[in-house]
């Protein structure tokens, strides 16, 4: 604990929290996906990153079959919870101020970012609530299209075009 404890004065809880072992293997295959994440690099939206995010969790996902999502995405279980159980009023929030298409740093840095909530939707709503949805977006796109294989998901650029197809709507 002493050299932990160095850190975790100059870390807040929110990142401390992250400094788990069991969240190495799952974070490290998130990195391990960009060499296969084929991105639109001159689209600067929001859905662009969120997709990318989304494609990158699904490919932890699908290479550790078995590890619980909040451990992909460095969620405590409690806020992964929340966000199932509140995805249509996040989902809301995004249509509603427009940000699917958004470009703006400002709007990367508020929903993509680590932060200790995103107050925007709720002091509860926790930080890089973007990349949340955008694996929710990735899932029901891969659920409605059961013959993409994930090498052809990786290997797809278009964001917007798997946001369409996705048809994504969380349940009222």
């Amino acid at each position: 604990m002493g050299h932990y404890s160095r850190y975790r004065s100059r870390d807040p809880d929110y990142i401390f929290r992250t400094y788990n072992r069991d969240l190495v293997v799952p974070a490290a295959l998130v990195m391990l996906s960009e060499r296969f994440n084929q991105v639109d690099r001159r689209s600067k939206t929001l859905i662009n990153q969120m997709v990318a995010y989304g494609k990158a969790f699904e490919f932890a996902r699908r290479t550790l079959p078995g590890t619980p999502d909040s451990l992909i995405m460095r969620y405590s279980g409690q806020q992964m919870v929340d966000c199932d159980g509140n995805e249509a009023t996040i989902y809301a929030h995004f249509v509603d101020k427009n940000l699917f298409f958004e470009t703006s740093y400002e709007a990367t840095k508020k929903y993509l970012e680590q932060r200790p909530a995103v107050n925007e939707i709720s002091t509860q709503c926790p930080g890089r609530i973007g990349t949340w949805l955008g694996w929710r977006i990735v899932r029901s796109y891969m659920k409605k299209r059961p013959e993409v294989t994930l090498p052809q998901l990786m290997a797809n650029p278009q964001a917007q075009l798997i946001f369409e197809q996705s048809q994504y709507r969380p349940a009222q």
